[in-house]
């Protein structure tokens, strides 16, 4: 009888803590189990305008886009991040008529603050924004100019002209402070890498952007991307 008691305690040391601690791993465990910093790199499409007041807006084609960002993972469930972007492309429309010639370019740095929801061991949802300055400039082609140099022979008593064809471009810009929302999924794939899709949002105050004045920026987008952590 006392043997068998023993027994039956021994079983239950080495299984019931066992099993107790797989149903930890399969139903409770969190995406990331310690905080930690790390690295991300996202790539992706964006699109958007600038919307003048009382005045024609600039809509975008889809404009390429990329972003770098170092973070830190406070807990599991909140991370702070900073962030470096870079978007470019072309303007599609100017009021509704088709633009051709005109590029657009904006650049950034900013924070973001990002909640976490683990859905799963291996799966979290999470949503956020952050603030920042950026910068966008727009470039388009006047047309062609010539540079004329005239050239007078006495000898043969006869007059010409050379001319050099050449492009010239006008550029206009302004600086903006941003807030920006966003929300995406993120897979864990290893303990240390992880793969994330998410949207963004990107709106601005207003400022004098060459000769129109209170112009914003909107830019709005999807990304995928790739975060290694420590």
């Amino acid at each position: 009888m006392h043997k068998s008691l023993a027994l039956a305690a021994l079983f239950a040391a080495l299984v019931v803590p066992a099993f107790a601690q797989n149903e930890v791993v399969v139903y409770g465990a969190p995406v990331y189990e310690s905080s930690g910093l790390y690295l991300s790199a996202k790539l992706g499409g964006m699109s958007g305008g600038l919307k003048l007041k009382n005045n024609v807006d600039y809509d975008f084609d889809t404009l390429f886009a990329g972003s770098a960002s170092a973070g830190l993972r406070v807990s599991d469930a909140l991370r702070l991040e900073f962030e470096i972007f870079g978007t470019a492309g072309s303007v599609s429309e100017i009021g509704g008529l088709k633009a051709e010639g005109l590029d657009v370019t904006a650049a950034g740095c900013g924070v973001n603050l990002f909640v976490n929801v683990p859905l799963t061991p291996n799966l979290m949802i999470f949503g956020g924004g952050g603030i920042g300055f950026l910068s966008c400039e727009l470039t388009y082609k006047t047309g062609n100019w010539y540079l004329a140099e005239y050239y007078h022979s006495s000898w043969w008593g006869n007059d010409y002209y050379s001319y050099e064809a050449r492009e010239q471009k006008l550029k206009e810009d302004a600086n903006y402070f941003y807030y920006t929302l966003g929300a995406g999924l993120e897979f864990l794939l290893s303990p240390n890498i992880s793969f994330d899709l998410s949207g963004r949002y990107f709106g601005t105050n207003s400022s004098d952007f060459g000769y129109a004045s209170s112009v914003t920026l909107e830019l709005y987008g999807v990304f995928a991307g790739v975060t290694l952590s420590f």
